[in-house]
C-alpha cells in the first residue's frame, strides 16, 4: 500500500488503505466508492475488461468528479463486461460498468456495486503441447547462443576478450601502449 494520500474523489476526504487479502483498494469512508490503481487491476481484473476501460478513457467525457492526487478532473467511462477474456466483452452475461478514470494517475474509482460487478481475473489455461515444444525450442536456442558466445569469449583469436575481457589483459595492453608510445618519442617513459 501507498503512504500517499488519495482523498475521495466525491467528498474529498482521505481514503482507507484496505487490504482485501492481495488486492489493495482505497475506499471512502462514507461509501461513495473504491479506487484501484491500474497495477492493481491488472493483478485482479480480466485484462481485456481493462483494456476496454483504458480505450474508453482515451474518449471519455470529463467527469464531474476530482483525481485522488491531483484534484484534476476524471473521465466518466462506461463499458459491457462479461465473464470470459475474449476481446469484445459481447458473450452472455455482459453488463454496463460505470467508473471513473483519472489516466494520468492511473486510477479506476468505482461506485460498490460496479467494483463488485468486475468479473475477477480467470486462471491462465495450462500451455497446449504445441505452445510447450514452442518454448522447449527457444530454451534450445538460448542454450546454443550461450555456448557459442561463450566459446568465443574464451578464444585468443576473440580481440574484445582478450583485450578487454579482464583488468589484467587491460592493464598489460596499457603497459605495451606506454612502452610503444615511449618508443616513438625516443626515451623510456617514467613511472610514477
Amino acid at each position: 500500500m501507498s503512504d500517499l494520500d488519495y482523498l475521495c474523489p466525491q467528498c474529498r476526504t482521505t481514503l482507507a488503505a484496505v487490504a482485501r487479502g492481495d488486492f489493495d483498494t482505497w475506499e471512502c469512508k462514507d461509501g461513495h466508492g473504491v479506487g484501484i490503481t491500474l497495477t492493481e487491476a491488472y493483478g485482479h481484473f480480466q485484462e481485456d475488461e481493462i483494456r476496454a476501460i483504458w480505450q474508453a478513457a482515451k474518449s471519455a467525457p470529463q467527469s464531474s468528479l476530482k483525481s485522488p492526487v491531483l484534484g484534476q478532473p476524471m473521465v466518466a467511462v462506461t463499458v459491457a463486461v462479461d465473464d470470459d477474456e475474449v476481446e469484445g466483452n459481447q458473450a452472455g452475461g455482459s453488463h454496463l460498468v460505470t467508473l471513473d478514470v483519472a489516466p494520468a494517475e492511473q486510477f479506476l474509482w468505482f461506485h460498490v456495486v460496479d467494483f463488485e460487478a468486475m468479473p475477477a481475473d480467470l486462471p491462465n489455461p495450462a500451455p497446449s503441447a504445441e505452445e510447450l515444444a514452442k518454448l522447449e525450442q527457444i530454451r534450445a536456442q538460448s542454450r546454443e547462443a550461450v555456448a557459442a558466445d561463450a566459446k568465443r569469449q574464451e578464444s585468443p583469436e576473440s580481440d574484445f576478450g582478450y583485450r578487454f575481457g579482464s583488468k589484467a589483459a587491460a592493464l598489460l595492453n596499457l603497459t605495451g601502449f606506454m612502452k610503444k608510445l615511449g618508443a616513438v618519442a625516443g626515451k623510456p617513459l617514467e613511472r610514477r
